[in-house]
């Protein structure tokens, strides 16, 4: 859902939906019809939701995606890449974010 949210330029707001449902209002997420109702609430075609959900054609994409993010040694989120790099997995302070900018850039990635 979120890659097909991302198609029609509202994958933000999606996620940003799906947390909200999740851990604030307490819904289940994992239920096809309360996706469903998320994706119509940003606007999203009931019937292309319904039939993208039932079609297993983006599992694929998704499982690819997953393997590329393992192989670039992604074992936490949030996950940062710079230049298709692995910089570092998990949550990190600002000061560790700005010190492995500032080394990858003087490595030139």
């Amino acid at each position: 859902l979120l890659e097909y949210a991302g198609l029609q330029g509202v994958q933000d707001a999606m996620v940003d939906s799906l947390f909200e449902a999740y851990f604030v209002d307490g819904q289940d997420v994992g239920s096809v019809q309360q996706l469903i109702e998320l994706a119509v609430a940003l606007g999203l075609e009931r019937s292309a939701v319904r039939a993208m959900l039932a079609d297993s054609a983006g599992d694929a994409t998704v499982e690819a995606a997953e393997r590329d993010a393992h192989t670039l040694g992604v074992e936490g989120v949030p996950a940062f890449l710079y230049n298709g790099r692995m910089l570092f997995s998990g949550a990190q302070s600002p000061q560790t974010i700005a010190l492995a900018l500032r080394r990858a850039h003087a490595r030139g990635l």
